[in-house]
């Protein structure tokens, strides 16, 4: 059967998998046992925008910090970032990161990154904010800012170093840019959360993640599922066991104001959800991913609860008690079929996009197990999206303005769907495309 994986969890499963994720995609877990800390269908998944976070679902200027990030004016023109992986014939692998202009993003379509992108050695998650994309270094406790120029050249406009900090290496992964001077790195094996400033390139401070130790649980964080809503940064985080690496059933969301390092965290037993959906009016929807949908449905015996997702409203470091949604009853299913609802990409209007489990698909061994839907939630109806193909089991987005990017990634091609479209508008790109996102007007 297909497993799903997250991506690099840590400093430590980074180092043990590189290119090897590939060969541990089927277990759903790093190469050291340990469930990764990104959505699922990770493995190859290793460039893209990560953490628009000041974008990210929440709206324009919505960036945690009352200041107005670069933003994009709404309409479909614009430069547009591509990541990509890019494999040779002795199994050794580089990320290309390359920008394209656009009047409209399907003109990209069989888009390839030309001699104005960047070729970096190994797997690395770029992680872009206004014009700038910043990506970690393979050897070295390093992030490089490359400034996105008017050709679409990405020109490195300085660096930083987290040496002094104690960390030896880390990833875009655990990587938030909450605003133009606020961004996090995620250091989760020391339980404490890095504070820098991606425009002086200096590292601020440090805040404590200690109230996540959990006895016989590790506790890791999907900083680049980072969502920002009403001044509040919400970066999911998760509990696995250090015997057997089955999940803590529980949602866990980090808070951050970025405005004062203010730190807290919200949790709920009554679901196991990951995916954050920050909605218009601000309230955030957690579901599970396509991993938390596999262990706690897809991979147990009926009768099994299915799915289901909880809410922190608008402004609030709490889950609402009045918040819980059973995704399984919302789309026909129950405890013997169809309750391996995972979710979601949020379409700018109110509605959000899950996905259900084919369970038959999942028994054959199909590696595209999941087909879309979209929920109405203030209708509260789920209709199915016949016409989508079936596809693996994450569910990323990527957000600037109005647009939302949703990626379909394969081996040979990667669907590109633009969410915020009615009705939805896909395109392919070549290979392996971890993201598609429009950056800030270049000036």
């Amino acid at each position: 059967m297909t497993r799903i994986f997250r991506g690099f969890s840590s400093v430590s499963a980074y180092r043990a998998v590189g290119i090897g994720a590939f060969a541990v995609a089927s277990t759903g877990c790093s190469a050291d046992g340990a469930p990764s800390s990104d959505p699922a269908h990770r493995a190859a998944s290793l460039t893209g925008t990560a953490s628009v976070v000041a974008a990210a679902d929440a709206g324009p200027g919505d960036d945690g910090t009352g200041d107005e990030p670069p933003s994009a004016d709404g309409g479909e023109a614009g430069t547009y970032l591509l990541g990509k992986f890019l494999f040779a014939e002795d199994e050794t692998a580089t990320t290309a990161v390359a920008a394209a202009s656009a009047s409209d993003p399907a003109e990209l379509a069989r888009f390839e990154p030309g001699a104005g992108g960047l070729i970096v050695p190994d797997v690395q998650l770029p992680v872009p904010f206004g014009n700038d994309v910043f990506v970690t270094d393979a050897l070295a406790p390093e992030i490089v800012r490359y400034h996105v120029g008017a050709d679409g050249t990405l020109v490195e406009s300085g660096r930083l170093s987290f040496a002094e900090t104690g960390i030896d290496l880390f990833t875009g992964w655990q990587v938030s840019i909450a605003s133009a001077t606020k961004a996090y790195l995620f250091d989760t094996p020391s339980l404490r959360v890095i504070v820098w400033d991606p425009s002086t390139l200096t590292v601020t401070g440090e805040l404590e993640l200690s109230l996540a130790a959990r006895e016989g649980y590790t506790f890791d964080v999907g900083a680049r599922e980072a969502r920002s809503s009403n001044g509040l940064l919400y970066v999911p985080g998760y509990w696995y066991s250090d015997e057997d690496f089955s999940s803590l059933k529980t949602s866990g969301v980090v808070v951050i104001d970025p405005a004062t390092d203010e730190l807290s965290l919200a949790e709920d037993s009554r679901c196991a959800a990951y995916s954050l959906v920050v909605q218009p009016n601000g309230d955030v929807h957690m579901f599970p991913d396509g991993y938390f949908a596999q262990e706690f449905y897809l991979d147990l015996e009926a009768p099994r609860a299915p799915t289901c997702s909880v809410t922190l409203r608008a402004g609030s470091r709490e889950f609402d008690p009045d918040g819980w949604v059973d995704l399984g009853a919302l789309v026909g299913g129950d405890e013997f079929v169809g309750g391996a609802v995972q979710g979601g990409v949020g379409d700018g209007r109110g509605g959000i996009f899950i996905a259900v489990g084919d369970e038959q698909r999942y028994l054959d061994g199909e590696a595209n197990v999941y087909r879309w839907w979209r929920w109405d939630v203030a209708a509260g109806t789920a209709t199915e999206l016949g016409d989508t193909p079936y596809w693996s089991a994450y569910m990323g987005s990527y957000t600037t303005g109005d647009q939302v990017f949703s990626i379909l990634p394969g081996d040979e091609s990667t669907l590109v769907i633009e969410a915020s479209k009615e009705p939805l508008a896909a395109f392919e790109l070549p290979g392996w495309v971890e993201v598609f996102t429009r950056l800030s007007p270049l000036e």
